[in-house]
């Protein structure tokens, strides 16, 4: 069953492709919104397949890939490095917005300072 909806999926997109070709933009949102969709039942189906651990590593997997966390980590680092020498920067907010400019996936600079927060208390 989960071939199938691989399969539904990619004819989807296939579908979205021809609609780009020709200029139709309600029909590629129209269909790649639908092979998202298949593909969530995807998941679905296939987490009643594989039981829950198997899914807690590929959650883990896919998120260890998301370009967001990627470049959380790499804030972490320059948090680190900024706890070191506390004269790079004034505050969280001047940071944050630091880290802004610097990594493009990264959209908010309430959630930076967030982390910033996160991670002063876990420090202590």
């Amino acid at each position: 069953m989960v071939e199938l909806y691989s399969v539904m999926a990619m004819t989807t997109v296939d579908s979205a492709a021809d609609c780009y070709l020709q200029s139709d933009m309600d029909g590629i949102v129209r269909h790649l919104t639908d092979a998202s969709k298949i593909m969530t039942l995807r998941e679905v189906e296939l987490s009643l397949e594989m039981g829950n651990d198997e899914m807690k590593k590929l959650a883990r997997l896919r998120h260890s890939k998301d370009p967001k966390q990627v470049d959380k980590k790499k804030v972490r680092e320059c948090w680190e490095l900024w706890k070191a020498d506390s004269s790079r920067y004034k505050g969280k907010a001047e940071f944050a917005r630091d880290m802004l400019q610097k990594f493009d996936s990264l959209k908010s600079a309430r959630v930076i300072e967030d982390w910033c927060r996160e991670w002063e208390s876990s420090a202590k």
